[in-house]
């Protein structure tokens, strides 16, 4: 009884594979991924994404690393209400014709930041925040308001980047007062 059952799970995978080409060759995409996130400011997820079908997750799937980017820093570096680049512009190449996905983790210590108030990271690739994902602006300290410094991490993907040469600028502020960036460190992927 099971081989039956077996061969038709196989046959139905492969009318899959015929129908849509091989998996590997495209991302899955789920409802509302690549929305307008010009009304999304504020650097966090909403609460009511999920409640209105548009929380979305986007999957990558089979690629292999082609080329990595690291900078880091050492300074204090001062955050107020403008964004301020935290490194310099990366210039990054997609050396594949078909396109890359780069991966972008940004590692930064934060301190003094005020009461009530939250430092943010911003990535931006070609100088533009479409299509970084899961959104380019992301909240992440509120609460390392005294002189001790704590670290923060986050990971930030774009997908369908096309050949050729890009840059990637990751760059700090907080929502209100002021607060300090010390020890930090990018690291940029690019896969095919």
């Amino acid at each position: 009884m099971q081989r039956p059952r077996k061969i038709f799970i196989a046959f139905m995978g492969l009318a899959l594979l015929y129908a849509f080409g091989p998996m590997a060759d495209f991302a899955t995409i789920e409802a509302g991924s690549f929305r307008d996130r010009s009304e999304n400011e504020d650097g966090q997820a909403r609460e009511d994404d999920e409640e209105i079908g548009t929380a979305a997750e986007v999957l990558i799937p089979s690629k292999i690393l082609q080329r990595t980017y690291m900078r880091t820093h050492d300074n204090a570096l001062g955050l107020t209400t403008v964004f301020v680049n935290a490194f310099g512009s990366t210039a990054i190449a997609c050396p594949v014709t078909a396109g890359c996905t780069i991966r972008i983790e940004v590692s930064s210590q934060f301190w003094a930041i005020d009461p009530g108030t939250v430092a943010r990271m911003q990535v931006l690739v070609n100088g533009s925040a479409a299509g970084v994902e899961p959104d380019s602006l992301v909240n992440v300290d509120s609460t390392s308001t005294g002189s001790w410094a704590n670290v923060r991490t986050f990971q930030w993907m774009k997908a369908y980047v096309p050949y050729g040469n890009h840059s990637v600028q990751v760059q700090f502020q907080v929502s209100a007062g002021n607060a300090y960036a010390g020890y930090r460190m990018v690291t940029i992927e690019v896969f095919n």
